[in-house]
């Protein structure tokens, strides 16, 4: 299955008239930070408003679709991967949140397994986002293992007993109807899927069961391979430096995945890996402080709960009067000349 670009366009017909079309929005300059590629075939991007087939490029890689290949082995498919589409938060029409799949070895030979992740900063139910010390983001979505099913590139889900998908409940969107959208939409694995490459593009084709007919649409997505730890590090400056996720998300994780651009030139004369270090402290204060108060208001607190809190402050107070967080607490605030233009 392939998809054309008028195939898509009635998606670029459908988006009112907003961010992605304001007069101050740089197609050409967005696109290249989002590392978006041309839709083939119609006018080119400019520095200017998009044009509405162009806005297609922000949905999918049309032109990676057309020259990608099917995979011939699971080694081909491991690594993290971000999804292409941006097209309706950008667009101002819903809320930003990112897709990103983690691909690696199965349980068995040329199994491999599927965790699926909602990224955004602002998940329901958390003070802040769901996240571990040591592993990262935790708000996957769903997780599972895939065999080969004897088909060049389409994995199938496995059915039952151990690795079956399992979905993992988590609160998505603070809006009911927005949410059952956005699940709607991650809901490519339940039937098997075929998987593509074109470089560092992964294509994915896959069909999606209406909820009352139980009729099939194709649907195509793509992605584009990233650093795993850029996703964490790219969300965490985004938060604490109160940052616009739409505009600087996927920008900083490309730089990061790159380790160039104008974000690690601000990182100077620091490197990338004490800016990780860095926000990590940040991050691990913000953690103990978060455990701490819950701590203090459950119904066994402490009894030198007051010091606690007299300790943690001061070993806080220490961290922000550094020179490193001065430094990028000075370079970062704002996200002036970090490489992503605006885009509302």
């Amino acid at each position: 299955m392939k998809l054309s670009a008028g195939a898509l366009a009635v998606i670029g017909s459908l988006i009112l008239p907003g961010a992605a079309q304001a007069q101050d929005f740089d197609c050409l300059a967005v696109m290249q930070a989002f590392r978006a590629e041309p839709v083939p075939g119609v006018a080119p991007p400019t520095h200017d408003i998009c044009d509405d087939d162009q806005l297609i490029a922000f949905r999918v890689n049309l032109a990676a679709a057309e020259r990608a290949v099917p995979v011939t082995g699971p080694a081909a498919l491991y690594g993290t991967w971000l999804s292409d589409d941006a097209l309706l938060y950008l667009s101002g029409i819903t809320v930003p949140g990112t897709e990103v799949l983690e691909i690696g070895p199965g349980a068995e030979e040329g199994e491999i397994e599927i965790v699926q992740y909602w990224i955004k900063p602002n998940i329901p139910g958390y003070d802040i986002v769901p996240w571990e010390e040591d592993s990262g983001y935790d708000g996957w979505v769903s997780r599972g293992m895939f065999r080969p099913d004897g088909r060049e590139g389409v994995y199938a889900p496995v059915s039952f007993g151990p690795g079956m998908l399992t979905y993992s409940g988590l609160r998505l969107e603070h809006e009911r109807s927005h949410e059952l959208f956005v699940l709607s939409q991650l809901n490519h694995f339940e039937l098997p899927v075929t998987f593509l490459r074109d470089g560092d593009v992964l294509v994915l084709e896959s069909d999606r069961r209406d909820p009352l007919s139980r009729n099939l649409t194709p649907v195509l997505s793509t992605y584009t391979r990233v650093d795993a730890d850029a996703v964490d590090m790219a969300l965490q400056l985004v938060v604490a430096a109160e940052l616009s996720y739409g505009r600087f998300f996927d920008c900083f994780v490309h730089q990061l995945s790159d380790n160039e651009g104008p974000l690690i030139a601000a990182f100077t004369p620091y490197s990338t890996t004490d800016a990780r270090d860095w926000v990590d402290s940040l991050w691990s204060a913000s953690l103990e402080r978060t455990a701490l108060m819950a701590e203090l208001r459950s119904d066994t607190p402490p009894e030198n709960g007051s010091a606690l809190m007299q300790e943690f402050m001061e070993r806080y107070v220490a961290l922000i009067e550094t020179p490193i967080n001065r430094h990028f607490v000075e370079r970062l605030i704002g996200g002036a000349d970090l490489g992503c233009p605006p885009v509302y």
